[in-house]
């Protein structure tokens, strides 16, 4: 069971930190109260109301709720994607333990609260960059943190909130530096490397907790969510970087130059 008390601050829309964002009219189809309805966040997601899915999902966080004591988060704008990871990672974890602040702009005459956990010398922020520690570095010096903070968002939302919010520039950089696949298949990675905001929170916490049995209870959740979706026609989603190396992108190439230059490194294994 965790000891450090773990808070992420999510960011705007997106679920999934590595992840761009869909069309308006893809959004708008959500409702995260769904997540809301008979289950703490546990309940079914539009599209799939079939009531075995349903238990199956609700089930599994209540198995991550009571193998994990100790842990939290914070959010940004309202979501509506029923897709998105934030609410199993709020389901998994206690309430006071997991804060949520929503927004793109963090100043520290709204947020004194926050600010005071940015200025904490014991609070890391997970933002991968040239000036990152390993993760698993800093957990020797670190042993038990009070507060990890996470941006979730697209690529784009998250750098903007990072870089244009001065408080975040405070605790200490921190980055992960795994190999491991996402097991969020339902969605479209940019990498193979890049992680739904869940599975980020998961491993940060079994790293600083040095227990892997963290990671696999917080887990847990999201498998279900994707093998529930995957039994009601969703289908298995590749990274676009897997797409682009064997010629299966069959989207139109972008015409900007900047982003046509992004897919030019995801092919020659450059990292962005």
């Amino acid at each position: 069971q965790p000891t450090a008390a773990f808070r992420g601050l999510l960011a705007p829309p997106g679920g999934c930190l590595p992840h761009r964002s869909s069309s308006p009219s893809r959004r708008r189809n959500g409702d995260a109260s769904d997540w809301e309805r008979g289950g703490g966040r546990g309940g079914r997601a539009r599209g799939g109301s079939n009531g075995a899915g349903r238990w199956r999902l609700r089930g599994s966080v209540g198995a991550a709720r009571g193998a994990l004591r100790e842990a939290g988060g914070v959010r940004p704008l309202p979501e509506s994607r029923v897709l998105r990871t934030v609410p199993l990672l709020a389901a998994c974890l206690p309430g006071d333990k997991c804060k949520v602040l929503i927004g793109r702009r963090f100043g520290e005459d709204r947020y004194p609260e926050l600010a005071a956990v940015c200025r904490n010398s014991s609070t890391l922020i997970l933002y991968p960059g040239a000036e990152a520690a390993n993760l698993e570095d800093v957990a020797l010096i670190f042993p038990s943190p009070s507060t990890i903070i996470i941006i979730d968002g697209t690529w784009s939302q998250a750098k903007d909130i990072f870089y244009k919010n001065s408080l975040f520039r405070l605790p200490k950089q921190v980055q992960l530096k795994t190999s491991i696949s996402s097991q969020y298949v339902i969605r479209t990675q940019p990498t193979n490397t890049c992680l739904s905001t869940l599975e980020c929170a998961a491993i940060a916490l079994a790293i600083m907790e040095k227990n892997d049995g963290i990671r696999e209870t917080i887990l847990r959740p999201l498998q279900a969510l994707c093998s529930f979706q995957l039994q009601h026609g969703a289908q298995i989603h590749h990274s676009k970087e897997h797409l682009l190396k064997n010629g299966l992108y069959d989207k139109p190439m972008p015409k900007n130059k900047r982003k046509l230059r992004r897919m030019e490194l995801l092919v020659n294994n450059v990292k962005i």
